[in-house]
């Protein structure tokens, strides 16, 4: 798969993790564990992204650095939320509504930046 799609598809699915918490902390119980959920190199782009596809000129590149940065930071926010979910649901709530909300802005519009980049 070409990066251009890798990142899309990687945004829509990191997108969905906000439904996914949401969920988690209005039935108090989640679908992965936690320790999963704060690591970033489980998920289908984290693979990806620490994976031999991409290439280490593109590795050495700032932006590259920076969704690195930025997924990692999303995934332990992430699991901050997923750990309140179950018994401190107003916590998760407020972490939702900010951290997660802001970091999650942030990883979205690195890879955006990526794509434009991309696509010169």
């Amino acid at each position: 798969m070409a990066m251009e799609d890798q990142i899309k598809k990687a945004i829509g699915a990191h997108g969905m993790w906000k439904m996914r918490l949401n969920n988690a902390i209005e039935k108090g119980e989640l679908d992965i564990p936690v320790e999963q959920i704060q690591k970033d190199d489980c998920c289908e782009f984290g693979k990806w992204l620490y994976g031999n596809d991409v290439t280490p000129t593109v590795k050495a590149s700032k932006t590259y650095q920076n969704v690195k940065t930025l997924h990692a930071d999303f995934h332990k926010v992430a699991g901050k939320v997923a750990s309140l979910s179950t018994n401190r649901k107003d916590e998760a709530k407020n972490l939702m509504e900010g951290e997660f909300k802001n970091t999650s802005l942030k990883l979205t519009s690195e890879m955006m930046k990526w794509i434009k980049e991309i696509n010169g």
